[in-house]
């Protein structure tokens, strides 16, 4: 049985997108981090109990044009890639 991965995100600072898009960015950035870790589960380095208290995920600016689910997806990259990071490796 593989184990559950739990993520809460306690905070998420997106300045500059319309208010009327952050449903749509939490939306897609949750389904994405789903994705990403279902795919992930057999890595040995998500089986731990691991705390990460704070993330820091960097920034990156993205077009006006760049709709909310496309941002949630390039943000749930992010966030994947710095806890993965984070993990310390054998553990």
């Amino acid at each position: 049985m593989r184990p559950d991965i739990d993520v809460h995100i306690d905070e998420l600072v997106l300045q500059g997108i319309s208010p009327l898009q952050r449903y749509q960015v939490g939306r897609e950035l949750e389904s994405s981090l789903t994705e990403l870790f279902s795919e992930q589960r057999a890595d040995s380095s998500f089986t731990n109990n691991v705390n990460i208290p704070f993330l820091n995920a960097g920034h990156f600016t993205v077009p006006d044009s760049v709709s909310g689910s496309k941002m949630g997806g390039k943000i749930a990259n992010a966030v994947y890639s710095s806890i993965n990071n984070s993990i310390p490796k054998g553990k």
